[in-house]
């Protein structure tokens, strides 16, 4: 309990007292309060005793000895008191330091004004009531506490302290703790450190650590020369700066510039506002608002020239190959597939993350982040609960997402990349084993299609489906199917040597590691074997001996099986090393580089052969992976929208493109269209369709059509038919048409009708058929003058009248020698013959039947091996004589009534029947010989050829002058007729040819055949050519160009039909490819609106957090959240200080889109 001690008169005893009360509402320490006590006893004491004497009246003499007595009494108790004090204050004086008196005397004593101040020390002084000075030169204003050397609160600075050397409180509540000028200059705010200082507008500011600063409103500053310039600013660390109003700095040198800008981490920069960079050398420059950089050196601003090193790995905090720090813009070559498959031995695990309950990161740079979730694929990214990245590179985010394979990424709920280089993407998405390079867009797609499939043409120009059994495949045709074939010989062997390299560097990365792991193996036995020997030793239960021995077991298994592996990598790769020594890591690493070269050579050399081959079939046939938006299996589909129209081939195609294709349509035209005539009567002959509409094509039908420039007089389709040729599309006419009228001729034509009588007419007359020619010939003809005629049958027979001819004188001429017939000659040139024996001298035995003999072109073929029927026929055919008057040959004009047959059919019609062998005859030449002595075959020749007559009228043919000759008669008749009876079986009798050989010796083949050439005749008539008949047969004013144009009509239709299906087949594979990037545009908005759901999802999960509010606590916390179909979780860890004044929290979220969003804050509270 503390005193005040006072000095008063006793009037009782008449004597001074030192008498004490409590000191309410002091604070003093012990030492201080005994020390003083201890002084004003001894001081109080001696003035009693001195004034006792001079101040008490002179006792009565009867007093006197008892008094005395009393006195003696009283000086020995006080004398015992003054020792005991003297006592306490030696031991005081051990705690108490003094100075002599000397030294002090002329300084200014401790100063109070209220009885309820303490003032401590020289020229301390309380200038208000309450208030405790302790120190040289300290100076404490109402209820403040200034303690040190030259401490001071100033007089407004009520309720503060000051403590330390030149320590300074300028305002109401404030706390100076420290020395040096140690300053709490606003109200209420704290400093603590040596030249800490809170600013004049630092209002409940804190201020903690040497030569710190809090100079705004609630601003807090903790750190050596950490620095909180803004108000309701946080910096927290050496050299920390919170500069912008509300903003956050913590972390050596982390520094925020603009409004609630935070930087977390050594050297973390911010300058925009309500940016967030968080890691070691983050920085977000100015004009960055609301960005966020978290990472080691992550940056957000303006690009930077690069960094001298290339990036490789994240290596402890180096960044770069050289040792430097990567910039922004830093030539990042990624660590190649040798370096991250094959780490260093003491970096296989190394810079991996694993976050969440069981989540694992098993391989070099692994990143794995939810429950239960793996990455163990070299620089591979697992997201969600139960998510696994197996391969290289390999990324899967979603809930129970796998990526197998190397560079394979999946992403949505179930979803699974099963290739190299695959992408799934959406709930559910699957891509098939060895769809390498494939993709699977939208939920539940499904993509099993290979490289191997090879697109479909439909004009089989490129490609051609081709079926084998049950096997159907496409193939590539013509020149590049051969080339790519010859190509793929190539790649199979460079695609082997690629992959001998890559095994020969993982065997070396292997010996290096199984080096490593050797010893470190050999130890873990060692130590087993001696736990089994402790456990024994110790008499330890056989349970655990039993554990330890199964451990050493298995340990020991393995230490073997290392072994063994140890002595096969050695013989493949032929190194021999037995540790991990520094020679041994410079042999490998040498031997890994020369690996890896060959293994880049042989890449390049297989990548350049791939390209080639790619190139040459990439339109018909996928060079990469093919994208599936939906299952063929489970018919699931998609549209795809927001597509631009293509230009190449293997661009897509857009309805707009089809939608202009059909406007464009197809052009048709007829005969009668020019294309050189531009007039609009010339384009109004052309009928243009639209794609997918109907031409009508007609050919006969009931009624007559016609039109302004086809009137129905001059036109009709009645004649006309059209049919579907097996797919070309035919325009014939009937065989038997019917014409109104049909007009011949050129310049003048003249018209051939039928009157309504039936009557045949030609330009108005009748014209003569063999019903009317009897009748037409009586009014035409008389005969007479020795010609008459007669009936026979249906026939008019002309023959000579010779009884009135008989004795006309002027048709007889003079009386000739009597001629010989063959019969008198014979018998003449035979005497004592009979005519009986003539007639059998002229008949030939009948013989045995003859073979079969040839024609004459046949022997003629015989003969002259390797000539064509075509050469025969010119060998007998006379020099070209001039052009006479188109007529048809028999065979023509038979094959012309005989639709359908051949000149074989024509040779068999007028061919006999081969007849018995007759006797043989002399031929007609040999005849005239016979019958004309003297005479020469040149005179023979010269008698059968006739003189040449006038031009005769065009004659008909012999099977017309037949039929016309026997009316009723058909013309089976007439082939009947010219056929020969069968007669007997003639003598082999020789050709034409043969017989003129063998009659002429020493002559040749080309003698015959000019022998029987006749001789050039007269120049014919001049013959009209075909266009001249077919612009004479109504197509007056035609010119020669529309004839060949007529007879070129089919060929232009045909040509034009397969531009048009060309045509069609183009723009329907524009369809398709337009159809195909419609459908991709349309997943990409999806996906675009999906993600934005998906992202306010998670800011929803986010915020629906809870947060700790129990001080000294921490909270894990878990939130949900959902928008519009898509959905997100949220995990967050928050703490509060002991204090309940700083808190801090970090959240992070996925959403069903597969993306995650992390933050994190801290905060202070006053």
């Amino acid at each position: 309990m503390n005193h005040i001690y006072r000095i008063i008169f006793n009037r009782a005893s008449g004597v001074f007292q030192v008498v004490s009360e409590l000191a309410k509402g002091k604070v003093k320490s012990a030492k201080t309060s005994a020390k003083l006590t201890a002084l004003c006893m001894a001081l109080v004491s001696s003035v009693a005793l001195a004034g006792e004497s001079s101040s008490t009246p002179a006792p009565t003499a009867d007093n006197t000895q008892n008094e005395l007595t009393d006195l003696k009494a009283k000086y020995e108790a006080q004398q015992t008191k003054i020792e005991e004090q003297e006592k306490k204050l030696s031991v005081l004086e051990k705690y108490v330091g003094t100075m002599p008196y000397e030294k002090v005397k002329d300084k200014k004593g401790a100063e109070i004004k209220n009885p309820e101040d303490v003032a401590i020390g020289v020229e301390a002084k309380v200038d208000s009531s309450g208030g405790v000075a302790i120190g040289y030169k300290t100076y404490a204003t109402r209820n403040a506490v200034a303690i040190g050397n030259s401490a001071s609160t100033y007089l407004v600075a009520g309720y503060s302290v000051a403590i330390g050397y030149g320590s300074v409180v300028e305002k109401t509540g404030g706390i100076a703790l420290g020395g040096y000028e140690t300053k709490a200059k606003a109200a209420n705010s704290i400093s603590i450190g040596i030249s800490s200082m809170t600013g004049e507008r630092a209002v409940q500011a804190v201020s903690i650590g040497e030569s710190t600063n809090a100079l705004g409103v609630y601003s807090t500053a903790l750190g050596t020369h950490a620095g909180a310039i803004g108000d309701v600013t946080m910096a927290l660390g050496y050299n920390a700066r919170a500069i912008g109003d509300r903003t956050i700095a913590l972390g050596t040198y982390a520094k925020s510039y603009n409004y609630a800008g935070i930087s977390i981490g050594d050297f973390a920069l911010s300058r925009g506002e309500d940016t967030i960079s968080i890691g070691r050398n983050s920085e977000i420059e100015d004009a960055s608002d609301y960005s966020i950089a978290m990472g080691n050196a992550a940056y957000v601003g303006k690009k930077r020239s690069p960094a001298s090193g290339s990036i490789l790995y994240v290596d402890h905090h180096t960044l770069v190959a050289n040792g430097g720090t990567g910039e922004t813009g830093s030539n990042r070559t990624a660590g190649d597939d040798y370096i991250v498959t094959h780490p260093e031995p003491e970096k296989r695990q190394k810079g991996s993350i694993a976050i969440g309950l069981g989540a694992k990161g098993y391989g070099f740079q692994t990143i794995a982040i939810g429950g239960t979730a793996e990455a163990s694929g070299s620089n591979s990214l697992a997201i969600g609960i139960g998510t696994e990245s197996r391969g290289l590179y390999s990324l899967a985010v979603g809930d129970q997402v796998v990526a197998y394979k190397d560079y394979s990424s999946a992403f949505g709920h179930f979803s699974s990349a099963r290739a190299e280089k695959s992408l799934a993407l959406g709930a559910n998405t699957e891509i098939n084993e060895g769809v390498n390079g494939g993709v699977a867009l939208g939920s539940d797609s499904f993509n099993n299609r290979d490289l191997a499939t090879i697109g479909y043409d439909i004009s089989e120009q490129a490609t051609k489906l081709e079926i084998n059994g049950n096997k159907k495949q496409m193939t590539l045709l013509g020149e590049a199917g051969k080339k790519y074939q010859e190509l793929q010989a190539e790649i199979d062997p460079l695609k082997k040597a690629y992959e001998k390299e890559l095994q020969n560097y993982a065997d070396l990365a292997e010996l290096r590691n199984t080096l490593y792991d050797l010893p470190k193996k050999e130890v873990e036995v060692k130590g087993l074997e001696t736990r089994i020997k402790q456990l024994k030793d110790e008499n330890q239960p056989q349970a655990q001996i039993d554990k330890a021995t199964k451990s050493y077991e298995t340990a020991k298994n393995e230490l073997e099986k290392m072994q063994e592996e140890l002595t096969a990598l050695k013989t493949k790769t032929g190194i021999q090393a037995t540790s991990y020594d520094e020679a041994a890591k410079v042999e490998i690493q040498t031997k890994l580089d020369e690996t890896k070269t060959k293994a880049d050579k042989a890449k390049l050399d297989l990548n350049k052969k791939e390209q080639e081959q790619n190139k040459l079939v990439s339109t018909w046939k996928g060079t990469a992976g093919s994208v599936s938006v939906g299952n063929e299996i489970t018919g699931i589909t998609r549209q795809i929208t927001g597509v631009a129209a293509g230009t190449e081939d293997t661009d897509a195609v857009n309805v707009a493109q089809l939608k202009s294709l059909a406007v464009a349509g197809i052009q048709f035209s007829a005969n009668d269209y020019d294309e050189g005539d531009s007039s609009d009567e010339m384009k109004a002959k052309i009928i243009k369709k639209h794609i997918g509409g109907i031409l009508p094509i007609q050919g006969k039908s009931g009624t007559v059509y016609g039109s302004s420039n086809a009137p129905a007089a001059n036109y009709s389709s009645d004649n006309l038919i059209t049919f579907n040729d097996n797919g070309t599309l035919r325009i014939g006419m009937l065989k038997a048409p019917t014409f109104s009228s049909i007009n011949l001729g050129d310049t003048t034509p003249k018209a051939l009708t039928v009157d309504n009588g039936g009557k045949l007419n030609f330009d108005g007359n009748e014209v003569v058929t063999k019903n009317n020619f009897g009748t037409i010939f009586n009014e035409l003809y008389e005969f007479k003058n020795g010609l008459k005629t007669s009936k026979e049958g249906d026939k008019t027979v002309v023959s000579l009248d010779k009884d009135s001819l008989k004795n006309d004188p002027s048709f007889k001429g003079d009386k000739g020698d009597t001629g010989l017939s063959a019969k008198a000659q014979w018998l003449a040139d035979n005497p004592g013959k009979t005519e009986t024996d003539y007639a059998a001298a002229i008949k030939g035995e009948k013989g045995d039947k003859g073979e079969a003999g040839k024609s004459a072109k046949d022997q003629w073929l015989a003969d002259n091996p390797g000539k064509t029927e075509t050469d025969y026929a010119a060998a007998i055919k006379g020099e070209k004589g001039d052009k006479g008057e188109a007529g048809k040959s028999a065979k023509d004009q038979w094959l012309a009534d005989n639709p359908g047959k051949t000149e074989t059919d024509y040779a068999a019609a007028i061919k006999g029947e081969k007849g018995d062998k007759g006797e043989a005859g002399k031929s007609a030449k040999d005849q005239w010989l016979a019958d004309n002595p003297g005479k020469t075959e040149t005179d023979y020749a010269a008698a059968i050829k006739g003189e040449k007559g006038d031009k005769g009228e065009a004659g008909k043919s012999a099977k017309d002058q037949w039929l016309a000759d026997n009316p009723g008669k058909t013309e089976t008749d007439y082939a009947a007729a010219i056929k020969g009876e069968k007669g007997d079986k003639g003598e082999a009798g020789k050709s034409a040819k043969d017989q003129w050989l063998a009659d002429n010796p020493g002559k040749t083949e080309t003698d015959y055949a000019a022998a029987i050439k006749g001789e050039k005749g007269d120049k014919g008539d001049a013959g009209k050519s075909a266009y001249e008949i077919w612009r004479d047969n109504g197509n007056t004013g035609k010119t020669e160009q529309q004839f060949v144009g007529s007879l070129n009509a089919n060929t232009k239709l045909k040509e034009r039909v397969d531009t048009i299906e060309n045509t069609v087949h183009n723009h329907s594979r524009e369809i398709q490819q337009n159809r195909n990037a419609i459908a991709q545009v349309n997943r990409d908005m999806q996906k675009m609106n999906k993600e934005l759901r998906a992202g306010i999802a998670g800011a929803i999960a986010i915020g629906s957090l809870y947060q700790n509010t129990i001080p000294g606590k921490e909270t894990i916390s878990a939130g949900v959240g959902s928008f519009k179909g898509q959905n997100a979780v949220a995990v967050g860890y928050s703490r509060l200080s002991d204090n309940g004044r700083v808190g801090v929290k970090a959240n992070l979220s996925i959403n069903s889109s597969g993306d995650a969003g992390a933050g994190a804050s801290i905060g202070y509270t006053w």
